[in-house]
């Protein structure tokens, strides 16, 4: 599958053309067996994942995601939280003696919820290659989930990217003064063990200059001085 037939694919998708080429590459290069989305919503990534992957498994808290199944019929629905569902989808793989090889972040938005779902992918044994995508590096909440977890509890973690693919500021419209997209990356291999896997954050001046300006961080801002030059900022720069 090439770029221009991904430009097709009829589903709303909230990435932008950066992180399809990036996932479109990745998904060619691993040609995943099992692969695991973890955040249905409308099916936009799905559409992409369910065509490069034999078996799928498609986790969502939102019972609507249901209505997909007529386009996606070999596609597994789980409907859930994540924190249990994706768990549970784990060891019941590795109780059929699989493992997925693709993995991608992209359901709860909360620190908390990005760093459980990490985590829950840590603590498992890994048995083959596993490329892990997580959506949204560049949004500060996500990316505090992703440093706060912790690599180091699996060996076969050899290498955490932040920023594979650098986020935006105010993506559209209605997110102005956000940081949203991009991609951080976890790459396992069972044959190598480390045991302090180096965490990289080559955006981190970007984000630093973004974040000292956007939303989030007058959302943060406890003193009335620093809340209203980022406000003032955001509404004659941004």
């Amino acid at each position: 599958m090439n770029f221009k037939e991904v430009e097709t694919l009829p589903l709303y998708w909230e990435m932008v053309n950066a992180e399809k080429i990036a996932l479109l590459n990745l998904l060619n290069e691993v040609k995943p067996h099992i692969s695991i989305e973890i955040g249905t919503k409308k099916g936009g990534s799905l559409q992409l994942i369910s065509k490069l992957s034999k078996q799928v498994y498609s986790l969502d808290i939102d019972p609507s995601v249901l209505e997909l199944r007529a386009l996606f019929p070999a596609v597994n629905f789980i409907v859930g939280d994540s924190k249990k569902t994706l768990p549970a989808l784990l060891t019941k793989l590795l109780q059929d003696g699989e493992q997925p090889d693709f993995i991608l972040i992209d359901g709860d938005h909360s620190m908390e919820g990005v760093k459980s779902d990490i985590e829950n992918i840590l603590t498992q044994n890994i048995s083959k290659p596993l490329a892990v995508i997580m959506h949204d590096s560049f949004n500060p909440e996500c990316r505090l989930g992703m440093l706060s977890a912790d690599y180091s509890r699996n060996r076969n973690v050899t290498s955490v990217e932040i920023d594979f693919v650098q986020g935006i500021y105010s993506p559209t419209e209605l997110a102005k003064g956000e940081m949203w997209g991009g991609f951080g990356r976890i790459l396992f291999n069972a044959e190598v063990q480390r045991q302090e896997p180096l965490v990289k954050q080559s955006s981190q001046y970007s984000f630093e200059k973004m974040y000292s300006v956007s939303r989030h961080f007058w959302l943060r801002q406890q003193n009335f001085t620093g809340r209203i030059k980022s406000f003032i900022f955001r509404k004659y720069y941004s």
